[in-house]
């Protein structure tokens, strides 16, 4: 990070209105950035349109399942 970068002013995220309803939405778990090829997200589009689940729900349980059919990674 810079030096020349004030934070000295900056606001904390819950007071932020929109910011802590998201931070509220989230609940417990924590927000990260994934990069996802565009045809994954495209079918999970798809899946999301015909009423069939999440996208965060879909993730969640994909990286479950990887996890227990690699156990000790």
């Amino acid at each position: 990070m810079r030096k020349e970068y004030d934070f000295s002013q900056a606001q904390r995220a819950r007071d932020i209105p929109h910011l802590a309803q998201l931070q509220a939405a989230a609940g417990d778990k924590p927000i990260v950035m994934v990069h996802i090829d565009a045809d994954i997200i495209d079918d999970f589009e798809r899946q999301r349109e015909a009423g069939i689940g999440d996208l965060n729900d879909w993730v969640n349980q994909a990286l479950r399942d990887w996890i227990s059919a690699h156990p000790g990674r």
